[in-house]
């Protein structure tokens, strides 16, 4: 690909041959090669081609050379631009598509690497770090001794999915809510942090604007510096932009709204007390305490199509009365949403949902307006309305498990109600924010995790058992179950095909060898690119386009063994490549990107135990089913579960190892336009298996590699976690956010705890 622009560069006579042609001709010759090349040939050619392809404004395009553009950014794989105001054909697509991918060479340290290609580790400067400190109100903090913040639940988001700043932050003091328009119009940098990004901006502006050579030219040049240095220095206090929950809200909440007078949480009805009938309600008034516990917040893009037409944040709950020690049964849960459109500066529109019962896992649908809700054991409608169901749920085995993860068979789908103001009927305005499910979907096992894909069309179901059920949703409220996935046999054959293949290979190459091409598979006809044509927007079936094996099926292994995870080979054959398999068949969590659908990037799968550590396994689709493409054995810590962001390119990964804290960043094949950083991964996965370089990657491709470890990212800020305190983690294609209990070493202030905040863009 990137051969591709030497080869006409060299050709003067080919310059004549491009210029006689129309605009859509040498665009749809230029889809075919990759960004750079594409850039290359259009800077080098002749003036006059170079304007034809590079409008001088941008108001006015051309339309085939602006469409050849949007292609180059969509395949890469970005989020939608976000810039509201702007419309699609106002949209400099050449600058936003070198920016994304500048960030992304200063997270995995791309420019670093070519000047040593064997490191696998950079060190990001230090003006990329700044420190967003967390501290009580004014009235009750005291400068010198700031208290610690204990972060019971994720209590921080980026509500981008692009390069955006906005943040969405719970106080963990006073549960107040806010919007921060900007993440860095509150933080800290430290002394060193500010001297190097001054001197850097001082020396852009005296070169900029040059030197005058006489006796004052050393003073001027002192005095640019220190003014660059005195706005750096300013600490920077921004008020939130705008504050969805404020302390008073707390004070004001009246349990009326959630329980009925009985002592019942509203939505249940009269059924509950055949359930429950060794309580003994108490009658629940405005005037009692009430005790509220924050579950966590959450943001969301509002897809259309492939772009985003506006963003939705939550923030859950549960309400209890402080008087009685009520239980999980008589706790209610609260989500409450609020809607920002595209011509929008703040969030207008406000949605509820209460349930009468604690909630293990809740997913939002943007789309469609809707929540997905698991319950655990012993909770929740199903032990209302079906006995039977509680009973089955219940089995010994899975008692343990059970009672730590929670979660039932069911998933109950629950509409969002609008919020309104004010009502006639104030019984009917309480009530109608409790809505009866739309659906309930009945899994196989018990849920551990859910997760739905950018689409609202795709959902993923982790359960205690080690399967993925993957569930096909329609607008109709209709849910079919399509694949039931499990992850030590889908491993375990994946491996041993590959391993069968290399043995086969080695016996006799022609026999086994395919050297035509599947453009059947590739989805193409008649195409010797591997790029699909200009405005189409099929998949591409990386594991498929290269060299195909004809193989005799392989009889399925038996993983229901007491050894489960042995492979028989015969003897001599080595498996010492084999991905080790985690002991723990829980699904821990599934991350899905936020803007893509499952369907063209895939989804991440994490099991955690305490003894075999974390591991990681991303699932790609083939165009018929989802199988493992690469496993990760985390060379981190088994005592704290770490925190994964996936979004279709980059992993990271916040955990903690022997030396402390530390960020791995990989690298995820899912365009063509990163394959020049895939082309010197080794072929076959047990060659990639050892060494620092691979950070336990198993790539199971008989080709390329899916997953390629690119860094590591380790900061005296990073420090001061234990193995108690919970860590989270933010990200979007800009910044990184993780919380902290060093910022001291980052901010130029007293306190510790708070946000550490990467900033990708350099600014210098």
């Amino acid at each position: 690909m990137s051969s591709f622009a030497p080869i006409i560069c060299t050709m003067p006579s080919d310059t004549l041959v491009f210029s006689s042609l129309c605009d859509d001709a040498i665009a749809h010759i230029l889809v075919y090669v990759d960004f750079p090349s594409a850039i290359c040939f259009s800077r080098i050619t002749s003036k006059s081609l170079s304007q034809r392809i590079f409008p001088v404004t941008i108001q006015n395009p051309s339309k085939a050379f602006h469409h050849l553009w949007f292609e180059m950014f969509k395949r890469h794989g970005f989020s939608p631009i976000e810039k509201q105001q702007l419309r699609r054909n106002e949209i400099d697509y050449v600058k936003e598509c070198s920016d994304r991918r500048l960030l992304f060479g200063n997270l995995v340290g791309h420019h670093a690497k070519k000047r040593n290609t064997k490191r696998s580790c950079f060190n990001l400067p230090n003006r990329y770090f700044q420190f967003f400190p967390i501290v009580p109100s004014s009235e009750v903090y005291d400068d010198w001794d700031p208290p610690p913040v204990d972060f019971a639940c994720r209590s921080f988001i980026l509500t981008s999915t692009g390069v955006g700043g906005e943040l969405l932050f719970l106080d963990p003091f006073d549960g107040t809510v806010s919007v921060h328009s900007q993440v860095t119009s509150n933080t800290q940098k430290s002394d060193a942090a500010i001297m190097e990004y001054a001197m850097l901006n001082a020396a852009n502006v005296i070169v900029r604007h040059g030197t005058i050579v006489d006796m004052d030219t050393d003073e001027k040049e002192d005095h640019i510096v220190g003014d660059i240095i005195d706005d750096n220095s300013q600490e920077n206090k921004a008020p939130p932009s705008q504050v969805l929950l404020d302390v008073e809200h707390y004070f004001n909440v009246d349990l009326s709204d959630y329980f009925s007078v009985n002592g019942i949480p509203r939505g249940r009805g009269d059924t509950h007390m055949q359930a429950n009938n060794n309580r003994n309600p108490q009658h629940v008034g405005a005037g009692d305490d009430v005790v509220i516990d924050y579950i966590g917040v959450d943001s969301k893009p509002i897809m259309d199509d492939s772009s985003i037409s506006g963003n939705m944040v939550a923030v859950g709950r549960t309400l209890s009365n402080e008087a009685e020690e009520f239980d999980n049964g008589l706790v209610c849960t609260e989500i409450l949403l609020w809607r920002k459109m595209d011509m929008d500066n703040y969030y207008k529109d406000k949605f509820v949902c209460r349930i009468g019962w604690v909630c293990s896992f809740i997913e939002l649908c943007t789309k469609y307006d809707r929540l997905f809700v698991t319950f655990p054991k012993g909770n929740g409608p199903v032990t209302v309305e079906n006995r039977v169901m509680m009973q089955e749920a219940s089995d010994e085995d899975d008692e343990e498990q059970m009672n730590s993860l929670g979660g039932g068979r069911t998933i109950f789908v629950y509409p969002l109600v609008p919020y309104e103001q004010e009502s006639q009927d104030e019984e009917s305005s309480v009530e109608r924010y409790f809505p009866k499910p739309l659906l309930d979907i009945k899994c196989t096992s018990c849920v551990s995790t859910i997760v739905l894909d950018a689409t609202g069309e795709t959902l993923l179901v982790g359960t205690i058992k080690g399967t993925i059920e993957v569930y096909k949703l329609s607008k109709e409220a209709v849910a079919t179950c399509t694949h039931i996935l499990d992850v030590r046999v889908s491993v375990v054959t994946r491996a041993t095909e590959l391993q069968t293949e290399e043995i086969q290979l080695k016996k006799d190459p022609c026999e086994y060898l395919d050297f035509s091409r599947n453009d059947e598979v590739a989805g193409r006809t008649n195409v010797e690119n591997p790029f699909d044509a200009v405005g189409t927007e099929s998949a591409v079936d990386i594991d498929n386009c290269n060299v195909h094996l004809n193989l005799p099926d392989i009889a399925p292994l038996d993983t229901d063994s007491e050894e489960g995870s042995d492979i028989q080979m015969d003897e001599g054959e080595d498996v010492t490549g084999f991905p080790p398999l985690n002991t723990s068949q829980v699904i821990d969590s599934l991350q899905c990107p936020l803007h893509l659908p499952a369907n063209q990037c895939g989804f991440i799968s994490l099991q955690h135990h305490r003894s075999d550590g974390t591991t990681l396994s991303l699932w790609t689709h083939n165009g018929k089913e989802f199988r493992v493409s690469s496993v990760i054995d985390l060379p981190l810590s088994a005592r704290k579960k770490p925190r994964v962001f996936y979004d279709g390119r980059r992993l990271v990964v916040l955990g903690k190892d022997n030396d402390g804290m530390v960020i791995l960043v990989y690298h995820v094949l899912n365009s063509w336009e990163d394959l020049d950083y895939f082309d010197k991964l080794d072929k076959g996965y047990i060659s990639c298996t050892r060494g620092d370089e691979s950070s336990g990657v198993y790539n199971l491709t008989n080709n390329l590699g899916r997953i390629k470890f690119a860094s590591q990212i380790r900061h005296a800020g990073l420090g001061g976690m234990e193995n108690y305190d919970s860590i989270y983690i933010s990200c979007n294609e800009r910044f990184i956010i993780v919380n902290t209990k060093t910022g001291n070493l980052v901010g130029r202030g007293g306190e510790s705890d708070g946000l550490l905040i990467i900033d990708l863009e350099d600014q210098s």
